[in-house]
């Protein structure tokens, strides 16, 4: 409730100093907050006025980052197409902006959902890409979660000596970020 009433401080400064894009960083703010309340209904709602602003503001990097957390609350409540139009358009615009972690976080965000629609080819793919990606970029918790994803995919295809494999890999992997 504090976070929440400091968020709509910030919110209304923000608003009477004309800072559009403090205004708009506030709600995804105060949305981040509520989807941590598992509130997803207020977390939508917030994400819904930040992104017209940062579409008017040409804040494109705060932009993407806004669309994934609308997406990830749809994904959270089954709105699967809503999901990846959301992830998608976020891909594009953090492919322009050249920002290889998000891109690879948003292939793991995709991947996940085609595996839950069953898009098992697609799944793989956006997995894979993620990992090649986390990898040469280094970024290790990254790499886990694309391997986590390939290691999910080998069980869907009825593969548990190639997920048994991953599994291990992804755990040493977690265990060296984590220390």
């Amino acid at each position: 409730a504090l976070q929440r009433s400091i968020g709509d401080a910030q919110t209304e400064l923000n608003r009477a100093a004309g800072n559009r894009i403090g205004v708009a960083r506030a709600y995804g703010n105060l949305g981040m907050l509520a989807a941590d309340e598992s509130d997803y209904v207020a977390a939508r709602e917030m994400y819904e006025k930040a992104i017209p602003i940062l579409r008017e503001e040409r804040d494109e990097s705060s932009l993407a980052a806004t669309l994934v957390n609308l997406g990830s609350i749809f994904l959270l409540t089954h709105d699967y197409a809503s999901a990846r139009g959301l992830y998608e358009e976020a891909l594009v615009k953090q492919r322009e902006l050249g920002d290889q972690q998000r891109i690879a976080t948003s292939l793991n965000n995709l991947g996940s959902l085609a595996r839950l629609e069953g898009n098992r080819q697609v799944s793989e793919a956006l997995f894979r890409e993620s990992l090649q990606l986390s990898r040469l970029i280094g970024d290790r918790r990254l790499t886990v979660s694309a391997i986590q994803g390939l290691a999910k995919m080998a069980l869907d295809r009825g593969d548990p000596l190639h997920a048994a494999l991953l599994g291990p890999f992804a755990y040493v992997l977690a265990h060296q970020v984590a220390g």
